[in-house]
């Protein structure tokens, strides 16, 4: 598992990745969104503004969390 995170300038925003390796094929998504996925998707979207994507990739989930900067700049 590798998980990164940077700075964008273009919007301003904070990125963070996380990227899974080694994980056997997935020929089919998941009948359900488990609670971590389901967390990520709603609190942090709407706790921080944030935009949220997945995808099962063949090494295993990647995921891509952008927060905007000017989140945490409010009073």
């Amino acid at each position: 598992m590798t998980v990164l995170w940077r700075i964008l300038q273009n919007p301003l925003e904070l990125s963070i990745e996380w990227a899974e390796a080694g994980v056997p094929v997935i020929t089919r998504a998941p009948r359900r969104i488990g609670f971590g996925r389901e967390y990520i998707e709603s609190a942090l979207t709407y706790e921080l503004d944030a935009r949220t994507s997945f995808e099962l990739r063949p090494g295993g989930l990647f995921c891509q969390v952008n927060v905007p900067m000017g989140f945490w700049n409010h009073d």
